[in-house]
């Protein structure tokens, strides 16, 4: 008997899916969203007012998420080493 295992190797691409499953869903479930909103809307920010597609406010927001999630992980790898 060898000691090698007889289990098929999984590809790279079986692994990427497998370690990033939810992130996928996420960005999937958020395309959908900014795409069913494309309608322009009213929006306030402190004494300022803009007229724009929801989908841009959204796309915006979504990007704005990755990046805080980004540094904070980032700074909490910082803190670790």
């Amino acid at each position: 008997m060898s000691g090698t295992s007889t289990a098929p190797q999984e590809s790279s691409f079986a692994a990427f899916l497998r370690r990033r499953w939810l992130a996928i869903v996420i960005v999937v479930v958020t395309v959908v969203v900014i795409a069913a909103n494309r309608q322009e809307v009213q929006f306030s920010l402190v004494f300022t007012h803009f007229a724009m597609p929801l989908w841009v406010i959204l796309a915006i927001t979504f990007v704005l998420g990755i990046v805080v999630g980004w540094i904070a992980k980032t700074r909490r790898a910082g803190r670790r080493g």
